[in-house]
């Protein structure tokens, strides 16, 4: 794992990782972070904090595969809102509003 930095080695998988965590409210100086998985479409990587050990899952959506990144969003919020009310025993992801109370981070 490594300490955040400000410049990445330029990939396909890139992107401001630094911008993203400010729109969450996170100050990128605080995370460690690398590749989570080993996926050909998307980009998805774990951040930890560095003080509490908090853990979250980053995932960077493809555009040109999934060109409505939007509705991927809804639906994951519509799936984890039915799972809490109907089956709260289920163990399932959940997502974290940017600052600005939007779903996903651009």
């Amino acid at each position: 794992m490594r300490k955040f930095q400000k410049t990445l080695p330029l990939t396909k998988k890139n992107f401001d990782l630094e911008h993203i965590l400010k729109l969450f409210g996170l100050e990128p100086e605080n995370y460690t972070f690398k590749p989570f998985g080993s996926g050909h479409i998307n980009a998805t990587f774990l951040l930890e904090s560095i003080a509490t050990n908090h853990k979250f899952v980053l995932q960077k959506i493809n555009v040109h595969v999934f060109t409505k990144p939007w509705v991927i969003a809804q639906n994951i919020g519509n799936t984890s809102k039915y799972l809490a009310k109907n089956h709260p025993e289920y163990l399932f992801i959940h997502q974290i509003k940017t600052k600005n109370e939007e779903d996903l981070a651009l």
